[in-house]
């Protein structure tokens, strides 16, 4: 009974140190939770961008201007449209992480459907060290700024 216990408690030791291990290398700086994320503008498959935000709107003045306010907690993020009050939620999940970006998949569940797409969050490279999150999810590609938390 005593070989038995002491087994498994190396073992239980030997994954919690595994464990351990595996989250001290995540990239902390590039979670999605860890930001405030400002839409910057959305472009459709043919690269011609639909909407902007205010700051854009002299830039690309044929797309429409949207003031969406953006939270990420838990796995879900929340896009709303601060006029229409639409709102958006994309669940995500990590998928792959790199020393300079990580990777989330995205769902968007719908009544009817339920679309699937990627997002990449990585650190810009500016005199104000700010993040990009582009979500691209069913020929849309959507750009955000962040800061961190």
């Amino acid at each position: 009974m005593f070989k038995i216990l002491k087994k498994a408690t190396a073992v239980i030791l030997a994954l919690s140190s595994l464990l351990l291990l595996c989250s001290c290398g995540q990239p902390k700086e590039l979670a999605i939770d860890n930001h405030n994320w400002s839409f910057v503008y959305a472009q459709n498959r043919d690269g011609e961008v639909v909407c902007c935000n205010r700051d854009n709107e002299t830039v690309y003045k044929s797309a429409q201007v949207v003031d969406f306010l953006c939270r990420a907690k838990g796995g879900i993020f929340i896009v709303s449209n601060k006029e229409t009050e639409d709102t958006f939620a994309f669940q995500y999940l990590p998928n792959q992480e790199n020393p300079d970006s990580f990777i989330y998949d995205i769902r968007y569940i719908t009544e009817n459907e339920t679309l699937t797409g990627v997002a990449v969050v990585s650190k810009t490279d500016n005199e104000n060290g700010g993040y990009t999150m582009v979500i691209t999810i069913e020929g849309y590609s959507i750009y955000f700024n962040g800061s961190a938390k």
